[in-house]
């Protein structure tokens, strides 16, 4: 699993995490003279004392056995804990800093190439979820049973605690010490303790826990590039599970409101396999467009737009270009690019 550090969501420039480094301990009337306070972000400067390295804080010297990966010139953000009396390194930064070594899990994730949500199957009534039930016990077991509504009732407040319990949060929430609600990524570990280890459903777990995880470095990239990002899974008791991803790119020529995009895809059993991508504009203009497998559903699709128009009036919103394609969806520009990474897979099946 991540740790905290990794999976902090804090808005700033991609970070390179210095890890296994102990807090420094300076005295009261250094911090006084600092002028630090609890919780204060600040940033030191790594120096040189005769062949020794040395931190430097505010033009003043503090005692530090700095690590061999440091150099002179480096500079470094560390966090004031524990009422200004310690500080806790957090992150490198400047152009000189080098680069911590990623670990062979973490590049796992950033490499994973696009495929079916394994977590899919595990979620679908008419699929595993019967048997995730079964093997779930006690609180899990009625966790689980509360995170599957119908969609029949389905509310704005089903999807916000859906994204709430995806696990995309669960090591940001750890390192802000708030507490920590349990989610799909820990009833999905506590499952998977009481589960062989080498049968199909410990693989099809540990696959799950491994895309939840991998949303999780996607989303720490978005906002490291000043985006947003999350992506996540809308069960259902009645009906199969829906992919969710909301994303908003940053702020670029003195646009200070991006658009945002909704990209919505199910395998209904009545529909057929369906995509939906919606660019919610700052005008509050939605901008849609439809992939149905299915040349029926495409149809329904298209003679649904003018009702769709007067229902989204109603909450304010105009209803602006909308496509409907019988086709699957092609492979977003980010899903090519991810494939081209090194590690990255390419299907070449026609």
């Amino acid at each position: 699993m991540l740790g905290p550090e990794q999976i902090n969501l804090a808005v700033r420039p991609t970070p390179i995490f210095l890890e296994g480094l102990v807090s420094i301990q300076i005295t009261e009337e250094a911090a006084k003279d600092l002028g630090l306070r609890d919780g204060q972000i600040v940033r030191g400067l790594i120096g040189m004392r005769g062949e020794e390295l040395r931190l430097i804080i505010n033009n003043r010297e503090i005692n530090w056995l700095v690590g061999s990966h440091l150099k002179a010139g480096d500079k470094v953000d560390l966090r004031v804990a524990i009422n200004a009396r310690a500080q806790q390194p957090l992150v490198a930064a400047g152009p000189s800093a080098p680069l911590a070594e990623p670990s062979q899990r973490l590049m796992s994730l950033l490499l994973r190439p696009p495929q079916s949500s394994p977590i899919i199957p595990l979620l679908m009534p008419d699929g595993r979820a019967p048997m995730l039930q079964q093997l779930a016990e006690g609180e899990s077991a009625r966790w689980l049973a509360q995170f599957m509504q119908s969609m029949a009732v389905l509310s704005p407040a089903q999807v916000r605690r859906a994204l709430m319990v995806s696990g995309l949060f669960t090591e940001a929430r750890v390192a802000r010490q708030l507490g920590v609600p349990m989610d799909l990524k820990q009833i999905l570990r506590i499952i998977l303790r009481n589960t062989p280890p080498q049968s199909a459903m410990a693989r099809e777990l540990e696959s799950a826990i491994d895309e939840i995880e991998s949303r999780q470095v996607e989303t720490l990239q978005s906002q490291s590039n000043r985006g947003l990002s999350y992506s996540f899974v809308l069960p259902f008791i009645d009906a199969n599970p829906v992919q969710v991803q909301f994303e908003r790119g940053a702020s670029k020529d003195g646009d200070l409101d991006p658009d945002w995009v909704i990209n919505l895809h199910t395998n209904s059993r009545i529909l057929g396999e369906l995509w939906l991508k919606t660019t919610y504009k700052p005008s509050l203009r939605l901008d849609m467009e439809v992939w149905a497998a299915r040349a029926d559903s495409a149809r329904l699709a298209r003679a649904g737009s003018s009702k769709l128009h007067h229902q989204l009036e109603v909450f304010g919103l105009a209803l602006g270009k909308m496509t409907v394609h019988h086709a699957r969806r092609p492979l977003a520009g980010s899903e090519v690019q991810k494939m081209m990474l090194p590690g990255g897979v390419v299907d070449i099946t026609t």
